[in-house]
């Protein structure tokens, strides 16, 4: 260890690129964003690898996510090196990313024809499209056959094939269905039924209840896809919806089917196709969405939601004429309590914050979280003339005063603790303006409110103050 730490000897590479300060904090700042990028990568794969229970050749991606962390270690290392010359500490754990990257490498080459041998879910697909042809032909070859025994090899073929398609659906986990157009019966097989939480007994042979079970808002469009397919408009229905389960709750569906059989007048008689559960796929999207939208505190949209909804407020004001109004919003004596409590009280705080200025605006209109304790709302759609839409953000404005200026009584739970309640007074400083059309940018009406919050601060806190004298654009 003395050897390790004894750097009397060494002369730091950092100190031989002080002359140029620009050089050293554009290697500093590259190394902390390539050490952000290769420690977020192995959490996000072990957090994919831990959900993900079915997952074929975990190790690889465990494997894998430890040597993007060794790498992300070697360029953090590169940082400390700057200013510390710990060259043997340096070495050793590039030596331990080298041996890592040889392990992971072979890995790869030994799993990579293993992996090739797993079939994709397109294979899938063609074998039970193949089998329901081959079940057509078998049917068409069964009217024809005069001899029995012809008929009875027909039969025993007809028998296979069905068996091999029940086969490739159930190692696919799909629900299958079957419409006989003609005389309006559909079957399908238990996979379909289990998916929305019953028994094959349970289901109808009808296509009125595949209707009831699906979500009210995606019935029509669900519908016009299969007439669609039906009447030749497009080669396949292919469509996410969410359908009802036994339970009450809803889960998307993935349903893909196609027209398999048409009369001498090209009129469908037989339509065929399957249901895919994508319910946790659908909740991974949402998640990323919320995790780019909203913040995570208060689960108010975020910057960049707050952006998209202003320029959708702007371009409102353009095409109808009624005003808008921005407000920046500061809570104030907030520091106190992360000072006497810690930040969960801060937290705790701001999440009645904000559910009580959601409580204040309507439905149209937008409050997001900026950062801290600071809050933007959007009014939309005031009113045509400009004196009564400052009178309305104005009403609204006071109706938020007064409701965070009361009391918070903000609780903090603790395993095997008697809950604490914390009594905590905290008002606001707004800044307002008032829009209308496209008389300035959405970072000149920011600019402006925040200017005018920080006007109300000044002038004794718990204040509102309109930008400019006139109070409007």
């Amino acid at each position: 260890m003395s050897i390790l730490l004894n750097t009397s000897n060494l002369l730091p590479h950092g100190y031989c690129i002080n002359w140029s300060p620009t050089l050293l904090w554009l290697y500093v700042a590259s190394d902390a964003a390539i050490v952000l990028a290769y420690y977020s990568i192995p959490l996000t794969l072990t957090y994919f690898v831990w959900q993900r229970k079915d997952l074929q050749f975990r190790g690889i991606f465990l494997l894998f996510s430890t040597f993007i962390l060794s790498c992300g270690t070697t360029h953090l290392l590169d940082i400390i090196i700057f200013w510390n010359p710990i060259y043997w500490l340096d070495a050793g754990m590039k030596a331990f990313t080298a041996t890592i990257s040889v392990i992971t490498a072979i890995a790869l080459v030994y799993i990579t024809p293993q992996a090739l041998k797993l079939p994709s879910p397109s294979q899938y697909d063609k074998e039970v499209y193949d089998r329901l042809q081959a079940y057509e032909a078998l049917k068409e070859a069964q009217a024809s056959l005069i001899e029995v025994d012809e008929y009875k090899k027909s039969e025993v073929a007809l028998h296979a094939s069905e068996q091999r398609l029940q086969l490739v659906l159930k190692a696919s986990q799909l629900g299958f269905w079957d419409w006989d157009i003609k005389n309006n019966i559909v079957t399908r097989n238990e996979r379909w039924a289990e998916m929305l939480g019953y028994q094959l007994s349970d289901i109808e042979f009808s296509v009125k209840q595949w209707e009831d079970f699906i979500h009210p808002d995606d019935r029509k469009i669900a519908w016009q896809s299969i007439q669609d397919n039906i009447e030749g408009r497009s080669a396949t229905h292919a469509l996410e919806y969410r359908m009802r389960t036994k339970n009450g709750e809803y889960k998307w569906i993935l349903d893909q089917a196609q027209v398999v059989s048409r009369d001498v007048n090209n009129k469908a008689t037989r339509m065929c196709g399957t249901h895919t559960d994508i319910t946790e796929r659908k909740n991974m999207e949402e998640q990323v969405r919320n995790f780019a939208f909203y913040d995570a505190l208060t689960q108010l949209p975020n910057r960049r939601l707050l952006g998209d909804r202003l320029t959708k407020a702007i371009s409102t004001s353009k095409r109808s004429g009624y005003y808008g109004a921005l407000m920046f919003l500061d809570l104030d004596n907030f520091k106190p309590i992360n000072d006497a409590h810690g930040h969960h009280a801060g937290d705790l705080l701001l999440i009645e914050a904000a559910s009580r200025l959601t409580g204040c605006i309507r439905e149209v209109d937008t409050v997001a979280r900026l950062g801290g304790d600071e809050f933007v709302l959007i009014l939309n759609e005031l009113s045509l003339d400009k004196a009564e839409s400052i009178s309305e953000t104005k009403l609204v404005a006071e109706k938020i005063l007064d409701v965070l200026s009361k009391p918070y009584l903000l609780i903090e739970t603790h395993v095997g603790q008697k809950d604490k309640v914390i009594e905590h007074h905290c008002t606001a400083s707004i800044g307002a303006v008032v829009f209308i059309k496209d008389q300035a940018s959405e970072a000149d009406l920011m600019s402006w409110a925040d200017a005018a919050m920080y006007t109300a601060k000044d002038e004794g806190r718990n204040l509102i103050r309109f930008h400019g004298d006139s109070a409007i654009l």
